[in-house]
């Protein structure tokens, strides 16, 4: 990829703003072979026969079939609502924000239909490739356009091949295209492998975290895990003989004051005060509202009273403490009839399995622990390469980058 100065280059205003002048401004109607939504039917043809997509199926600029639902279709059925690699397929009705999400059908998808709340594009191979057009559709550019066009019903905008016909496209050369849509799947091939990477390493802490603290019946099973340092004894106990867990304090944000403490709650933080109502490192987990989630703070914090904090670790390692009530179903214990709450005198009889010593206990946090850092290494990973993704996009498309074809 080379950037040509723009001083060497003429660009021309358009109504997508300044392009190179050897480009042109046309509109979707103009590259589009065919439009056709997808097909509609009645919930008894649902259940066998081919996937058929829906608009859950469409995500970061493809098409795919996980969890479709199955279609009964004819075979005159099938002719006109196949998708074929190539296809770009548009979700026509959904929320203001999703409306008009475009994904391109690749190799490799197998035989599927797709459903009435979606459009497929097929366009003009002489004149546009498809994986640029559908760059395009997953663009600022093209949003900014769609977004003017929805029409809002009762809980959902739509779109249709009239709102379609009208978007402008930014159009190099053919060539141009090409070198373009391969640049960007080249950062898309990225991000999956950086995506891969997060669930594998998350799969591999789940299981790890099953075998470590499952304890019902499987106690001589992991009596001597390997953690590094030689085996180590682990033991079954209540959680009430290794913490006491206490219902955090109400803060009304009348009474705040701008300060670094942290606030936290059953769904984090959620904001910062200049007093701390209890020394760090603190565990929480949500009391009433949000059930399941569970905090770590390195600091000093004010825990609210959503949320049930642990008072007293009586000799165990806080971070430890963390990740075995992770372990915890707290909907199992749940004590709310309309709002879910968690009541500490169900929590605290609860048989957990632990190591034998703080210094096992350490050892299970330290490998866990490391487990996380390359997950948060990884997420961040993503996250640049989508970052990095999204100004390409702008530049490229637009021409501000010039590629060698």
């Amino acid at each position: 990829m080379q950037q040509l100065p723009k001083t060497k280059q003429k660009y021309k205003q358009t109504q997508l703003g300044e392009i190179p002048e050897e480009w042109q401004i046309v509109t979707m109607k103009q590259i589009v072979k065919s439009y056709r939504n997808g097909i509609y039917k009645l919930p008894e043809y649902y259940g066998r026969g081919i996937p058929s997509i829906r608009m859950f199926n469409i995500n970061n600029g493809k098409v795919n079939s996980t969890e479709a639902p199955l279609l009964q279709v004819t075979e005159k059925e099938l002719l006109d609502y196949e998708l074929k690699p190539g296809d770009i397929l548009i979700n026509r009705v959904n929320s203001k924000e999703l409306v008009g999400k475009a994904g391109i059908v690749d190799k490799g998808l197998g035989t599927v239909t797709f459903e009435s709340k979606n459009i497929r594009v097929r366009i003009l191979t002489h004149k546009s490739n498809p994986y640029y057009l559908n760059y395009f559709l997953n663009s600022d550019l093209y949003y900014k356009q769609i977004h003017s066009k929805t029409k809002a019903a009762i809980g959902q905008c739509t779109i249709n091949q009239e709102d379609l016909n009208s978007v402008y496209i930014c159009l190099p050369s053919l060539s141009e295209q090409k070198k373009i849509a391969s640049i960007l799947s080249k950062v898309d091939e990225l991000i999956q492998k950086t995506d891969q990477i997060v669930k594998q390493t998350q799969r591999l802490k789940k299981g790890l975290m099953h075998i470590l603290f499952a304890n019902k019946k499987r106690l001589s099973q992991i009596k001597n895990i390997q953690l590094g340092g030689g085996p180590e004894e682990w033991i079954e106990t209540t959680l009430g003989r290794l913490i006491t867990l206490q219902r955090g304090y109400d803060l009304p944000s009348s009474m705040r004051n701008s300060g670094d403490i942290p606030i936290v709650g059953a769904n984090g933080i959620t904001g910062y005060h200049n007093v701390a109502k209890v020394k760090g490192p603190g565990v929480l987990t949500g009391r009433s509202g949000t059930l399941g989630k569970v905090y770590f703070v390195n600091k000093d914090y004010w825990p609210l009273n959503t949320s049930l904090y642990v008072k007293q670790f009586h000799g165990c390692d806080p971070k430890f403490i963390f990740y075995l009530l992770h372990t915890i179903d707290y909907e199992k214990h749940n004590a709310g009839t309309t709002v879910p709450t968690l009541n500490r005198n169900l929590l605290h009889p609860i048989l957990v399995c632990v190591p034998k010593t703080v210094k096992g206990q350490q050892k299970t946090a330290s490998i866990l622990s490391n487990i996380d850092g390359l997950l948060e290494k990884e997420k961040q990973r993503k996250k640049l390469l989508s970052l990095l993704k999204i100004g390409l996009m702008q530049k490229l498309l637009t021409g501000k980058i010039r590629v060698k074809v």
